[in-house]
C-alpha cells in the first residue's frame, strides 16, 4: 500500500514537473519569437513561434504574431489562416482586448484585396461585441445622447466603415459611423471633417456648418487643405475625393487602407 501511494505521489510530481518544463520552454520560444519579430528577422521568428506551438497549440497570441508576419510578407491566405486560428482561441487571449487587433488586421487584408463585403462583415462581427453598436441605425442627432465621449477599442472599426462608405459615395450611411468614431475618440478632427462633407452632400446646411467649424477648430491643417483645394467649387467630385484620400494618408503619416 505504501509503495502504491509512493508511486502515485511520484507520478503526480513527474506530471507536474513535465508540465512546468513544457510551459517554461514554451515561454522561452515565445519570447525568442517576439524578439526576432521586433528585429524583423521573420524567418527566425517563425521558427521559434512554431516551436512554441508544438509545446502548446492553444495560445492565440502566437497565431496572431504568425498572421502578422505573413501579412507583412504579403502572403495573405496564410496570414488569414493564422488570424482565424487565433480567433478560434480568442477566449484564451491573456489580454482579452487583443482580439480586436486580429479583426483589424483581417479587415485590412480584405480591403487590400478589394473584398469589401468581407471587409465590412469582419468589422461588423467585431462591433457586435460593442454594447453601443445597437444604436448605429438610429437618427444621428439621437446618437449624441446615446454614446459616451470616451475612448473605445472599437472606435477604429467605426471609422473604417465610415471611411469605406464615404469613399464609395454612400455619404448618408457614413454619418453615424463618423459620429461614433468622433465620440469614441478616434481621429476626432478627421471624423468631424468627413462628417461635415457628408452633411453637405445630403443638403443639411445647419449640421454641415456646425461640424465643419468644430473640425477646423481642432485642426487648422484641415482648414488650410480645404482653402487650398477650394472644395466648395468642386464638392465631392472625383478629383476632390482623390485629393482628400491622399491628404488623409499624409496627415496621419502612413498609408491608410488604400492601394
Amino acid at each position: 500500500m505504501k509503495k502504491s501511494k509512493l508511486f502515485i505521489s511520484f507520478f503526480i510530481l513527474f506530471i507536474a514537473f513535465t508540465i512546468f518544463i513544457s510551459a517554461t520552454e514554451y515561454w522561452e520560444y515565445k519570447l525568442l519569437g517576439d524578439r526576432y519579430f521586433y528585429l524583423k528577422d521573420y524567418a527566425k521568428s517563425i521558427e521559434y513561434y512554431e516551436k512554441a506551438l508544438q509545446l502548446n497549440p492553444n495560445y492565440p497570441e502566437v497565431y496572431f504574431k504568425l498572421g502578422q508576419i505573413y501579412k507583412i510578407k504579403g502572403l495573405f491566405d496564410i496570414a488569414l489562416f493564422y488570424y482565424n486560428k487565433s480567433i478560434e482561441l480568442k477566449n484564451y487571449f491573456q489580454i482579452k482586448e487583443s482580439v480586436t487587433l486580429v479583426y483589424y488586421d483581417i479587415s485590412e487584408i480584405y480591403f487590400y484585396q478589394k473584398k469589401y463585403s468581407k471587409f465590412l462583415t469582419t468589422l461588423e462581427t467585431l462591433l457586435s461585441s460593442d454594447r453601443y453598436y445597437q444604436y448605429i441605425n438610429i437618427q444621428y442627432f439621437r446618437i449624441i445622447t446615446s454614446i459616451p465621449r470616451e475612448y473605445s477599442i472599437y472606435s477604429k472599426a467605426y471609422f473604417r466603415i465610415g471611411y469605406y462608405y464615404f469613399f464609395s459615395g454612400m455619404y448618408e450611411k457614413s454619418i453615424n459611423y463618423f459620429l461614433y468614431s468622433y465620440h469614441l475618440k478616434y481621429r476626432e478632427s478627421v471624423s468631424y471633417w468627413l462628417l461635415s462633407k457628408c452633411f453637405f452632400s445630403i443638403g443639411d446646411q445647419s449640421e454641415y456648418k456646425k461640424t465643419e467649424s468644430i473640425a477646423y477648430q481642432t485642426s487648422k491643417e484641415l482648414q488650410k487643405f480645404d482653402e487650398k483645394i477650394k472644395w466648395k467649387k468642386i464638392p465631392l467630385q472625383k478629383e476632390y475625393l482623390i485629393a482628400i484620400e491622399k491628404f488623409i494618408n499624409e496627415f496621419h503619416g502612413y498609408y491608410y487602407l488604400a492601394d
